[in-house]
């Protein structure tokens, strides 16, 4: 389910971004790809602390599971800020590892504010998420992301602009970051 309803997602992006064109297609399919590099980095700090929230959890110990999480926390909020000024300084570089036509470089550039931002909103999502897998409630994952999903839907339903669709791309990780959080503290 929860795989599913990310590639519902990713296919929902890409529709609408070739529907705006074929230089909107090739942006949106640029800008996914700097997303997923990014969230294997996020996720590899939300995800390290695993084995030590598993052992806090199972063995009862309050102190070693905030210290994971603070740990994990802090590493993915340097990363994320690493990020903001990879994408602020060497945003045109790593745009033209993607592509080596002027316009679809323009036009990605004036949207890679989006993945300036995502890191702050996308790693608290995989990081609530990892710590409420590790408290066996893995159960929840598949809803959390059907809800998310359904928020992105909602609002992209409404969008004719490609900032729209990647506003909507933040609200789908602010609504997984809100709907994890709500299961980690319950």
């Amino acid at each position: 389910m929860r795989t599913i309803c990310l590639l519902t997602m990713t296919v929902m992006f890409t529709a609408t971004g070739d529907s705006m064109g074929e230089v909107t297609l090739a942006v949106t399919t640029i800008l996914l790809q700097i997303h997923y590099i990014m969230a294997y980095l996020l996720g590899g700090f939300a995800n390290a602390p695993s084995i030590l929230v598993g052992r806090a959890v199972g063995g009862n110990q309050l102190s070693l599971y905030k210290r994971s999480f603070i740990l994990s926390a802090q590493w993915g909020f340097v990363s994320a800020i690493v990020l903001l000024l990879c994408m602020v300084l060497f945003g045109e570089i790593i745009v033209s590892f993607f592509t080596n036509i002027s316009e679809v470089k323009v036009t990605a550039l004036a949207f890679i504010f989006w993945m300036m931002i995502f890191p702050f909103f996308g790693f608290w999502a995989l990081q609530f998420r990892r710590h409420s897998l590790r408290c066996n409630r893995g159960w929840s994952d598949q809803g959390l992301r059907c809800v998310s999903a359904c928020c992105v839907c909602t609002s992209t339903l409404n969008v004719c602009q490609n900032h729209g669709v990647w506003l909507s791309f933040v609200l789908f990780s602010l609504a997984r970051s809100f709907f994890n959080l709500c299961m980690c503290r319950s």
